[in-house]
């Protein structure tokens, strides 16, 4: 209790309360976020992320020991009675909520509520809100409503949310792109391209910058797409130099498919784009495991040493037996897995 009595009345302001109370609940003390939730202020909520905010509610009621009655008037106060164990003070603080676009996250966790007019309220609230301001309101709801989906009665939120994102302006659209939770820039992602609002350009710029391997692969996927629609070789060019296999593989299927086809891909370091350039070679009618035996003379980079061994015949393992003790690991590693992949194939 004194401790408590400290911190509600203590020197530490709002904010500096609240990342005190993230770091203990990161440790394991639960009560003293809903301790900093009292005293919250505007900048204090701004803090606290909507994957917090979620935990904060599965465990509100189990672990706050609850007053008998409150009277909420502050942001703070309003958004910890938003989890009380009485449904009656919840729907109460849902009506509290409507004007103050700070609280809109805690509402949004009110839409899963086991209490069917607590639920339908905070649902209809937050879809007025999605209609009357979508540019506004949509980064504040869309990461929480992606969060809340995992619960059974929340379905509804991320349904109005992904509605409100299909009218969306494209500007709204980018800006969620660029939001740091995954989930989000995905949803954000498929949106654009389901409107086809993303250039060839734009979407070699994903596949190649992108934090989230899966958007990269798929912007790629797309931008090869609509180059080979458009016949623009030159706008996913870019993605043949990118460290990502995956995204290398689509540039150089789209280069294909527009009719040019860059030889050294023959010697690339990832298996599927070496495949790729193997089977576009030989419909061009040229003789791949020449070029290999060539390159492995002249330039025996460890993809081309690979390559030999998925190409070759018999009489390329001593051109491999050669590297076997090579100076460099990658190549003597490279010469290892060809020489084995030959003689699987009994070439060797």
């Amino acid at each position: 209790m004194p401790n408590l009595v400290r911190r509600l009345f203590g020197k530490d302001d709002p904010e500096t309360l609240m990342r005190q109370a993230i770091v203990a609940w990161k440790q394991g003390d639960r009560t003293l976020f809903f301790t900093a939730l009292l005293r919250a202020d505007h900048a204090a909520l701004a803090i606290v992320s909507p994957g917090f905010i979620v935990d904060a509610d599965a465990v509100a009621r189990r672990v706050w020991d609850w007053p008998q009655r409150i009277a909420p008037t502050t942001s703070g106060e309003i958004a910890l009675a938003s989890m009380h164990k009485d449904g009656r003070l919840r729907a109460e603080a849902i009506e509290l909520m409507i004007w103050r676009p700070e609280l809109l996250p805690f509402l949004a966790v009110r839409t899963s509520d086991w209490v069917g007019p607590v639920r339908s309220r905070a649902l209809e609230i937050l879809t007025r809100w999605l209609h009357l301001d979508p540019v506004r309101m949509l980064p504040q709801l869309a990461p929480i409503a992606l969060l809340l989906q995992r619960r059974e009665r929340a379905a509804l939120l991320a349904a109005h949310v992904t509605t409100a994102m299909l009218s969306a302006p494209r500007q709204t659209l980018e800006d969620l792109l660029k939001q740091h939770d995954t989930a989000l820039r995905r949803l954000a992602f498929n949106m654009l391209t389901f409107r086809d609002l993303l250039s060839p350009k734009q979407l070699a710029e994903l596949a190649l910058s992108d934090q989230d391997v899966k958007v990269r692969t798929l912007a790629a996927e797309r931008a090869a797409k609509e180059a080979v629609w458009r016949q623009l070789p030159e706008a996913i060019k870019p993605l043949t130099r990118s460290k990502l296999p995956m995204v290398r593989a689509n540039g150089l299927l789209a280069m294909i498919r527009c009719g040019q086809l860059p030889l050294e891909f023959l010697g690339d370091p990832a298996p599927v784009v070496r495949a790729l350039a193997r089977d576009a070679a030989s419909r061009q009618g040229i003789d791949v495991p020449a070029w290999y035996r060539e390159q492995v003379t002249a330039a025996p980079t460890p993809g081309v040493i690979a390559g030999l061994g998925e190409a070759g015949l018999a009489r390329d393992v001593p051109l491999l037996a050669g590297f076997l003790d090579d100076p460099s690991k990658r190549r003597r590693t490279a010469a290892t897995r060809a020489f084995e992949k030959l003689k699987k194939q009994g070439k060797a």
